[in-house]
């Protein structure tokens, strides 16, 4: 049966309540998490991304660095996907990128983008998710999640058109689910 004949159809844009500072420390707190034995291993000093999100992490009183954005969208596919300090960049943009990391598990995507860097060449699409805070960890907000249209399953790592994207494989990691 198809969804026009059963009348039964998804909104495009859903509402969803939830406490904003847990949800964010606890996509930091997995992203720090994710690869961590290869960056403890290195005795060299953390990137700034790394070390401004690890700052956040540990003092439950810190603000989100302010230089670092967090996309979102809707992730209703089965692998998790981790890229650490992944770049996308633009054919003919003069040296433009977008530089961070990205951390795909169901039923989210999430990147985050160091926002210092100039960006002319493309305007992001995705939904940012709200940064700015309450000191209150239990203060509530209200989380717009879009189910249309769909982000391809491979985005941002196998960009279209004059993008490109470079990762280096140590930091990059794909699981499936076990059979």
């Amino acid at each position: 049966m198809n969804y026009a004949a059963s009348g039964l159809s998804l909104p495009r844009i859903q509402l969803f309540d939830y406490l904003p500072d847990r949800f964010v420390r606890s996509i930091v707190g997995h992203l720090l998490a994710a690869n961590a034995v290869n960056d403890v291993r290195s005795n060299g000093v953390a990137p700034p991304i790394d070390s401004a999100l690890r700052a956040y992490f540990m003092d439950p009183n810190a603000a989100f660095p302010a230089n670092i954005d967090i996309y979102y969208w809707l992730y209703p596919y089965r692998w998790r996907i981790i890229l650490k300090h992944g770049a996308m960049g633009f054919a003919g943009s003069a040296g433009d990128i977008m530089y961070g990391h990205v951390f795909k598990f169901f039923p989210f995507s999430f990147w985050f983008v160091k926002n210092d860097l100039p960006m002319k060449n493309w305007k992001i699409t995705l939904r940012k998710l709200n940064t700015d805070l309450s000191s209150d960890l239990d203060a509530t907000n209200r989380l717009a999640v879009e189910f249309r249209p769909l982000q391809s399953p491979n985005f941002p790592e196998a960009p279209e058109g004059d993008r490109m994207w470079l990762v280096n494989d140590d930091l990059a990691s794909r699981t499936d689910d076990r059979s």
